[in-house]
């Protein structure tokens, strides 16, 4: 029975099934390219020296309790890819959930945002101090003032909410401007 499943790719399928939870915009493909990325992304920020905390890269999460072990899975993926630090400087990775997040964020070189609600996501968006860089993993959140997302298609492709950028007032390297989709916010 089990060659039968492997003949017909039902197990590939299976597996994926298994692997995800129905509507999951988060799986662990993503979350590897995002490990991948956040790091990178702190230094097209011309001033991201300014914004090291003790003199680290400082990635915090910020989850809901359902996508707890997505945001330990991605922490898990950060330090293993950057143990050693990139360009001198330790990564650090500490998660924080949605609700402990209201009035004031800890302190972070960049804050990624899991896929949350509106009201959630907004509040969040409004707690993190100007002049940091927030990468939401949903896309959707750019329309609510997320600073950068991707989109992985057939590539990977940076997405920038250009008016947030400069709501924040940060200031990115032409590189990745150059690769990168720009997103405006529709106008209220």
């Amino acid at each position: 029975m089990l060659s039968l499943l492997r003949k017909s790719g039902c197990l590939i399928i299976l597996l994926l099934l298994i692997s995800f939870p129905a509507n999951a915009a988060v799986n662990d493909a993503l979350l590897r390219i995002h490990a991948t990325l956040l790091p990178k992304i702190v230094l097209m920020d011309y001033q991201f020296e300014q914004k090291l905390v003790d003199n680290a890269i400082v990635i915090r999460i910020i989850c809901d309790n359902k996508d707890q072990l997505y945001a330990g899975r991605l922490q898990d993926y950060i330090l293993q890819k950057y143990e050693n630090g990139i360009k001198d400087y330790p990564v650090k990775v500490e998660i924080s959930p949605y609700n402990k997040n209201s009035a004031s964020a800890p302190a972070a070189t960049i804050f990624y945002l899991m896929p949350s609600s509106a009201r959630l996501t907004r509040k969040a968006l409004k707690s993190i101090p100007d002049q940091r860089l927030i990468f939401s993993c949903d896309p959707s959140a750019l329309r609510f003032g997320a600073v950068i997302s991707v989109r992985v298609l057939n590539n990977i492709k940076p997405i920038i909410n250009i008016d947030a950028l400069k709501e924040k007032n940060i200031t990115l390297r032409p590189v990745i401007m150059k690769i990168s989709k720009i997103y405006y916010q529709p106008k209220h």
